[in-house]
């Protein structure tokens, strides 16, 4: 991700209908540092259903000022601040924030939280109210499934205008997702896999001009 960057345009993106909601996630909900919007996502699961989830991802300022004149109706979904994250762990039954960090400077802000989920339940619901969709495991035959829906699709083609947003502004970014099981992974159906980790980097554009749902599986 790194090399010179598309700057944000405030008007488009103004005009936009909200296409950053979509990306958190994911909750890997890491390391993408990208002018807009890059996100990473981190998940540790336990065998009780429990775990962690890491979240880092890089925030411009001109995206986060859209959002500072009604709080109640902001531009992104993303949580901010530590705040933002304490608020979201208040809601959910069964998780709490760990560690915040946040590093500023003239453009961008670096967040990068850890949260503790004690079920799956709490970590799908983290993941519904910021946007990408939801998570659950099942385990039948001693196959045990984890499936997170990453985008839930557009439900038709995306017509011309909003395609040219996506692929003007996007075209360089991805989103990376990574899973540590707590056994040895048998299969995914997206990404990679080797021993109990499995990682999903995929481009924003094509999250964004889906008209099916993103779903990733990973199998154990």
């Amino acid at each position: 991700m790194n090399g010179d960057k598309k700057p944000c345009n405030n008007t488009s993106m103004k005009n936009a209908p909200r296409l950053l909601a979509v990306l958190l996630v994911s909750i890997s909900l890491s390391a993408l540092l990208a002018s807009c919007i890059d996100i990473v996502a981190d998940v540790e699961i336990n065998n009780d259903g429990s775990g962690s989830i890491r979240l880092a991802y890089t925030a411009a300022r001109a995206l986060v000022n859209m959002g500072t004149i009604d709080e109640e109706d902001r531009f992104y979904a993303v949580p901010i601040s530590e705040q933002d994250f304490l608020n979201s762990a208040e809601k959910i039954d069964g998780l709490s924030l760990r560690t915040f960090d946040l590093k500023e400077d003239v453009d961008n802000l670096q967040i990068e939280a850890v949260l503790d989920f004690d079920s799956v339940e709490a970590l799908s619901a983290l993941f519904s109210s910021s946007g990408p969709g939801a998570v659950d495991i099942t385990t039948e035959g001693g196959v045990t499934v984890y499936r997170q829906v990453i985008y839930g699709g557009s439900g038709e083609e995306i017509d011309d205008e909003s395609r040219d947003f996506i692929e003007t502004f996007f075209s360089e970014y991805s989103v990376v997702f990574s899973v540590d099981a707590p056994a040895e992974i048998k299969a995914v159906n997206l990404g990679e896999f080797s021993r109990r980790a499995a990682n999903l980097r995929l481009a924003i554009t094509d999250i964004l001009l889906s008209p099916q749902p993103v779903v990733w599986e990973v199998r154990w």
